[in-house]
């Protein structure tokens, strides 16, 4: 799917097709806190990783249940994933935070590996539907895709999959039992942007993409502000690719 074809600035939703309309959240309905305290923020993430995670991002945990994640394609590792996250999900009762007009959590999977409403032929998700819907979704939260790692040899795999293992490690160490607030980091730094118009009551209102790329932009901004003050100092600026110095982000 060619994203230079989607806008999706000012918008609400996205329809990908007849079956599939996709959300595009504000700040706040992201940050929802439901009836008994449960933040919908967490769902909405562990929702959007399954559309934008790789098996390469998942190298150690795939390899402790002796999956080798080399011989696991991003649709599969998909599937695996939705099969052992539906229980759980389906058990909240709460609609899906990225999908509306069908129950995203009730699928069911097909002799096909196609996902199913009612155990019938209506295919909702097949492996090309999961490639469009995981280019949108990945351009929708600014992420990009972890690509296939590839090696030279069985001894140079296993050492890749130790360094995931302690490098996961060190991380559960480091955060321990609390949660990071993604977006408590990411709005404090917005809004204490000169350039940015929204403050801490208003910057809720706006979506999830125009957030993202608003973060992306004024990131943007100062590198190329930076490449062109050094300019003046010997820099040469001509090494630098037209991407390099252009403002544009998307």
């Amino acid at each position: 799917m060619d994203k230079k074809s989607i806008s999706l600035i000012g918008r609400k939703t996205f329809r990908y097709n007849e079956k599939i309309e996709i959300i595009i959240p504000t700040v706040n309905q992201i940050r929802w806190i439901d009836e008994v305290g449960r933040i919908a923020e967490n769902q909405f993430w562990q929702e959007v990783n399954l559309f934008t995670l790789t098996p390469t991002d998942y190298m150690s945990e795939l390899d402790s249940i002796g999956i080798d994640f080399t011989q696991l394609s991003d649709y599969n590792f998909f599937i695996l994933t939705y099969l052992n996250l539906k229980s759980y999900f389906s058990s909240l009762n709460r609609p899906s935070q990225i999908f509306k007009g069908f129950n995203f959590w009730a699928l069911n999977l097909s002799e096909n590996e196609h996902l199913t409403l009612n155990d019938g032929d209506d295919v909702i998700i097949n492996e090309a539907i999961y490639k469009d819907l995981s280019d949108l979704i990945c351009y929708m939260t600014c992420r990009e895709r972890t690509p296939p790692k590839k090696f030279g040899n069985d001894y140079a795999k296993k050492k890749r999959i130790e360094q995931d293992y302690k490098k996961k490690e060190r991380l559960r160490q480091k955060n321990g039992s609390n949660e990071s607030n993604f977006f408590d980091k990411l709005i404090l730094r917005l809004v204490c942007t000169a350039d940015f118009p929204y403050n801490f009551a208003t910057i809720g209102e706006i979506s999830l993409f125009e957030f993202m790329y608003s973060l992306k932009q004024i990131d943007k901004n100062i590198s190329v502000d930076n490449l062109i003050s050094s300019g003046y100092y010997g820099n040469d600026l001509k090494k630098y690719s037209a991407d390099d110095l252009s403002r544009y982000v998307i």
